[in-house]
């Protein structure tokens, strides 16, 4: 009788490394099928982290309006950046076991005062967006801080590098995030669910 466990794709041997860069690699990993062997394409890039920071009285979350080259047009983002500057970092934190997490809440402090010249304290994990897809790997680390609503300090932007950041309310965040506007859809649905879970209505 056929199973469907026959047919899952299983890895076979070790993955072959195709292309290595400074934040990603492109592999090949041969996978049976049945009684078919098929190759699977994938690549892998460093995680990376995303902050939503909310406002404690005033129903507002900073998002950050940032040209991206490879739009070539402005697009409003969450801010954040790589847990890691190398992949060859993160693999070995792969290889020895070693929790992501950590890591990232660091990236994120990191990233929310070079982008937007602010200090968050103890922000909250929130959600982990993985690839779910089988030629992609790259997990984006979603975490929560809520603030009582600062100025901006001075940026510590790299090079290449324009981003503007502001405060927008609850109902524009969604319109942005509906729109197109905010064009990681990623990012989009973790909004979303974020402004499902502390709204009524908007």
């Amino acid at each position: 009788m056929f199973k469907l466990e026959d047919k899952l794709p299983k890895p076979m041997g070790k993955e072959k490394i195709i292309y290595s860069g400074k934040i990603l690699e492109l592999f090949e990993q041969k996978m049976k099928v049945g009684e078919k062997m098929i190759t699977y394409e994938c690549v892998r890039r460093s995680p990376s982290v995303r902050v939503i920071i909310d406002t404690n009285d005033s129903q507002e979350l900073l998002l950050t309006k940032e040209y991206r080259p490879e739009l070539e047009a402005w697009d409003y983002r969450l801010p954040g950046g790589k847990v890691f500057n190398t992949l060859s970092k993160y693999k070995t934190y792969l290889k020895e076991n070693k929790d992501v997490k950590p890591s990232a809440k660091k990236a994120a402090l990191t990233e929310i005062h070079e982008e937007c010249g602010l200090n968050i304290s103890d922000p909250r994990l929130f959600y982990i967006a993985q690839s779910g897809g089988s030629t992609i790997e790259w997990d984006l680390y979603y975490f929560i801080s809520h603030i009582d609503k600062p100025r901006f300090e001075e940026q510590n932007l790299e090079v290449g590098e324009n981003i503007e950041p502001n405060w927008y309310s609850y109902k524009q965040v969604k319109k942005l995030s509906l729109n197109g506007k905010i064009s990681e859809d990623r990012s989009v649905a973790v909004l979303l669910k974020y402004l499902n879970n502390h709204t009524k209505g908007v």
